[in-house]
């Protein structure tokens, strides 16, 4: 009997007994989560809420657009172009490109870059993450999230298609592996660059609230910048403490600041300039070019600040719906900004001079609703600010999950609801940062030239994998996917041309953290690849390890690797004490209780099985040989975690554990119960309270010790700098296990040395 027979368990058995129970993230099946955003009622309800989490940052925009746009004062027909542009920038890039086409490319029902990427791979059958050919597990295919948009999906195979446009990318992308590494660069370009815009948002949003203290005051401009720098560092301070605690109160400050905005607007417009609505008329826009030449295609990166933020539409779909979203945006925003800008435009026809603080020089009533303003303006930024930041601990969560970036702690602020998390490390860095930005930039004007960079280059990475899930994932006919990339990427390649421009005089920074970060991504990737290519060189079969007399000596038992993957309850009917070391023949002897083994491979041995058995000669009554992996979906279902079966040896078991990438994993005492109930069911002699006793459960794991392999001729040089830096990353870098819930007091950890 050899471990390369072991067939593939069966794949989508339910468990008797509900495994993982106490897991309240997932809040029972998908469909019963997807019941609670249909209808009227919720989407209304939850559109309230995503006015609040979701537009925080583009609704903001007001306190800088202006500013950033003009240097000097404007004459009315440049006020007229610019607020032409800034409207139809809106309509065409949130409502016609985010709300009608892109919101509906969902991973089921979630949103942002991986999700889309994940979607990407499912349809073209290849695994996310990946810079080989390789593809999904078949048992894969078939789990419910799966199989639901994929074409993989059929037990009988992939379905059918047409030889479409689509088709042929698909095809062309599961072959190539260059293609393959080309997207997943982008991927990472993508992460890297919200990353950017994660340290900037808030920067600029708080910066751009406390300067009405100088329009009112005789402050100076280092009391802006200290006020504003200790407003950053309390908001960074009480990410620990999770959004949960603040969450509730941010749909009511923006709703009351976007209620400041039209009051003010709407008296403006009155009192300077009531014709103003029709600066709506693209004509404005044309002029503005016409009258301006290049420096009015230089000043369009000022205009692009008015749809920054578009993006989290996007990226936090999986905590709403697209109708809450649409509605959200159609309904309170979009007429919110719409009127805020036409009001500020009304003011500047009537005070071109004051265009550096349009937005707190045009506020009327007098000092009351000023400073009332203010203090609601103060709350806006850092909603919008929190926004950002949250959604940066998503991506990173997302992008680790998917082995796209290194492991960093991962805390969860709240047991109800999985997306509230906490990072701890790239919490305390992107505060650095921020407060650096906002030292080093001071004003919001200076700061607007490194700001929109990484936003713009991330929006033509969205529109380019839109297009392309339009063809693989939909089958759209080029007559929609086409003029979708030629419209859109030409709006955004325009304002990524103009951010450029700012590249010298501010736009440097965002560059150099998405450069730094896109750097760190790749040496996990070329690194991670490296090292498992190490273990499956130095990977071993079981029956090289042990050996089951019974059926060396020509027993009647029933080969385990025939009964793999059927109906469960077989009974395991060999003696505990069978198993012998292949190697000398000698039994080994077995201690009471359960180890829980950790493996890199689904049907190789543990390397570190080999060690236990060669220097102790012992091994626990059950074995269970776990494999922990990441799957192309968001969220698995309970009775879909866990395949379950013999592994060919008396007391030895695998257990293949699936987790979607916005899943939590626990490997605490629930999952014990789940494994003990699997193997009782097996092996019905054993009794479940003295094999799942917490004093006999261990935890048996590997910490690989790399050491780059000496290189032979200079070419080998940079590969084994790369080695030594990967190597030197993944020592400060937390284990996989670190986030699994797993009992400190029940682990057993032994360093293998591996050479790369």
């Amino acid at each position: 009997m050899t471990d390369a027979k072991v067939t593939r368990p069966a794949a989508g058995r339910q468990l008797s007994i509900g495994a993982w129970r106490a897991d309240s993230d997932l809040k029972g099946a998908l469909q019963a989560q997807a019941a609670k955003k249909t209808g009227w009622g919720p989407s209304i309800s939850l559109a309230f809420a995503a006015a609040g989490v979701i537009f925080g940052d583009i609704g903001t925009s007001p306190l800088y657009v202006f500013s950033s746009t003009f240097s000097n004062s404007p004459s009315n027909d440049d006020v007229l172009g610019a607020t032409c542009l800034i409207f139809w920038s809106i309509t065409l890039i949130v409502i016609c490109k985010y709300c009608l086409f892109v919101l509906r490319l969902d991973d089921n029902g979630e949103g942002g870059t991986f999700a889309l990427y994940s979607l990407l791979c499912r349809h073209v059958g290849i695994l996310p993450g990946s810079r080989q050919s390789k593809v999904p597990d078949p048992a894969d295919v078939l789990l419910s999230a799966y199989s639901s948009a994929s074409e993989l999906g059929s037990p009988d195979g992939p379905k059918p298609r047409r030889r479409s446009v689509g088709a042929h990318l698909r095809e062309g992308l599961r072959r190539s592996r260059v293609a393959q590494s080309l997207l997943l660069s982008l991927v990472l370009l993508m992460t890297s660059l919200v990353l950017g815009d994660g340290v900037l948002t808030p920067a600029q949003s708080v910066l751009g609230a406390i300067y009405g203290l100088q329009v009112r005051t005789t402050v100076s401009g280092d009391v802006v910048v200290g006020v504003s720098i200790a407003i950053i560092v309390i908001l960074f301070c009480v990410q620990s403490y999770g959004t949960g605690r603040v969450g509730p109160s941010f749909s009511p400050i923006v709703i009351l600041w976007f209620i400041f905005n039209i009051i003010t607007a709407i008296y403006n417009m009155a009192t300077y300039y009531p014709a103003i609505w029709k600066c709506i008329n693209p004509y404005w826009g044309y002029l503005y070019f016409v009258n301006n030449g290049a420096s009015g295609w230089m000043s369009l990166s000022g205009i692009f600040l008015a749809v920054t933020g578009t993006e989290a539409s996007y990226a936090d779909l999986g905590h709403f719906s697209r109708p809450a979203i649409q509605i959200a945006f159609c309904c309170i925003a979009y007429p919110s900004l719409v009127i805020t800008y036409l009001g500020q435009a009304a003011f500047l026809m009537a005070n071109p001079d004051q265009v550096g603080s349009t937005f707190f020089a045009c506020i009327p009533f007098g000092d009351g609703f000023y400073w009332t303003f203010f203090v609601i303006a103060t709350a806006a930024a850092c909603v919008a600010s929190q926004a950002m930041i949250t959604g940066t601990f998503s991506i990173v969560r997302q992008s680790i999950a998917l082995g796209c970036f290194p492991r960093v702690t991962v805390k969860h602020t709240s047991a109800g609801i999985e997306g509230q998390i906490y990072l701890p490390e790239v919490n305390y860095v992107m505060m650095v940062l921020t407060v650096i930005v906002v030292a080093i930039f001071r004003t919001t004007v200076v700061l607007g030239n490194a700001y929109g960079v990484a936003v713009s280059g991330m929006m033509i990475g969205t529109t380019v994998l839109a297009t392309l899930a339009m063809f693989m994932v939909w089958d759209a006919s080029i007559f929609i996917a086409i003029p979708f990339l030629l419209i859109f990427g030409f709006i955004d390649g325009v304002y990524f041309s103009t951010n450029l421009n700012k590249v010298p005089s501010g736009g440097w920074f965002a560059v150099a953290i998405a450069f730094a970060v896109f750097a760190v991504s790749e040496l996990w990737q070329f690194g991670t690849k490296r090292k498992q290519a190490a273990l499956n060189a130095n990977k071993v079969t079981m029956d090289s390890i042990l050996r089951d007399p019974t059926i060396a000596n020509g027993g009647s038992s029933t080969a385990p690797s025939e009964v793999q993957g059927q109906v469960k309850g077989t009974a395991d009917t060999s003696p505990l004490s069978d198993a012998q070391d292949a190697q000398t023949g000698q039994p080994i002897t077995r201690i009471p209780g359960l180890a829980i083994m950790f493996n890199e491979s689904v049907f190789a041995a543990p390397p570190l099985l080999k060690s236990l058995v060669a220097r102790w000669g012992c091994l626990h009554e059950t074995v269970v040989m776990v494999h922990v992996r990441r799957v192309a979906v968001p969220v698995v279902l309970l009775h879909e975690r866990m395949l379950f079966s013999k592994a060919g040896l008396p007391g030895m078991y695998r257990a293949v554990l699936r987790f979607g990438y916005m899943d939590r994993i626990d490997l605490g005492p629930e999952f014990v119960a789940a494994v003990v109930h699997e193997v009782v069911q097996i092996n019905p002699s054993l009794r479940p309270g003295r094999l799942a006793a917490s004093d006999r459960v261990s935890y048996i794991l590997s910490r690989p010790i790399l050491v780059p392999r000496p290189a032979r001729t200079v070419l080998g040089w940079p590969r084994v700098w790369l080695v030594m830096g990967y190597r030197l990353m993944s020592r400060m870098t937390r284990m996989a296990w670190e986030d699994w819930a797993v009992p400190r007091d029940a682990m057993f950890e032994v360093g293998m040395v591996y050479e790369m």
